[in-house]
């Protein structure tokens, strides 16, 4: 899947699941950015400073570069710790 098809499927996700609505991209302004070139992480940014990262955890990727569900375990943990939420985007699953 090319990177833009990514992106954007990365970003209907978040609004699939009411995290963000269609106004607050109007209000706010959205970008998507790649964080992951061998595990397809993409983070969606609103301007008013919420952030969503999303995995895809069905795309190929390479082993050298370890799992994807390790990768996004390791993500879940983080969110775990105490005030991550202050630095921590919410992370997606785009298979969830």
């Amino acid at each position: 899947m090319p990177l833009a098809d990514f992106l954007r499927d990365a970003t209907e996700a978040v609004l699939a699941r009411g995290l963000i609505s269609a106004e607050q991209i109007h209000q706010h302004g959205l970008r998507a950015r790649d964080l992951s070139a061998s595990n397809r992480v993409a983070l969606v940014e609103v301007g008013s400073g919420q952030s969503f990262v999303v995995k895809d955890l069905e795309s190929p990727h390479d082993p050298a570069q370890g799992s994807p569900l390790v990768e996004r375990d390791l993500y879940r943990r983080a969110a775990d710790l105490p005030d991550a939420s202050a630095v921590l985007p919410t992370l997606i699953s785009a298979a969830d």
